[in-house]
């Protein structure tokens, strides 16, 4: 496939995965509905407990004022604790509570992946194998290029 055909087809495939394992993990039974821009901060403190506020946004590329409000609503529901860290930062861990919903959604996760990738080919199971370390070193070039500031396009005409 030629780079001009990828650029149009890799989002077109790749977007709706993510939104699909979601819905059909939260199906049966209902799990409560977080909205996954708080499910990426209980990840983030999953891998990195104790971080601040900040940190956490560093991490997910996001405004601290975007992520404080997304921890405000954590902890309203139980799921993150604060603690006072440093200073005046306070630091973020998240709750029993938050673990065992995020054990269920693993496990859920891994149950549909396993009975949907059961119903695959020997073949289509390879080459998803063979496609993930490519995805992953394509992650890794989006994450260089966000750093290293926008992507230079051609500008977009205006219709008229």
């Amino acid at each position: 496939m030629q780079t001009d055909e990828l650029v149009r087809q890799v989002p077109r495939v790749l977007n709706p995965f993510a939104r699909l394992i979601r819905r059909a993990v939260r199906a049966d039974p209902p799990l409560p509905l977080v909205p996954y821009a708080q499910v990426e901060v209980l990840r983030v403190l999953e891998d990195s407990p104790d971080l601040s506020v900040r940190a956490v946004a560093d991490v997910l590329q996001l405004a601290p004022n975007t992520v404080s409000t997304l921890v405000r609503a954590l902890v309203e529901v139980g799921y993150v604790r604060q603690s006072p860290g440093h200073g005046r930062s306070t630091r973020l861990r998240l709750t029993a509570t938050a673990r065992d919903v995020i054990d269920v959604w693993d496990e859920r996760r891994a149950a549909l992946l396993q009975t949907v990738l059961g119903r695959l080919s020997e073949a289509d199971r390879a080459a998803i194998g063979a496609a993930v370390e490519p995805l992953l070193r394509l992650q890794d070039e989006l994450e260089r290029a966000q750093q290293s500031g926008p992507a230079r396009s051609r500008p977009v005409a205006a219709d008229g």
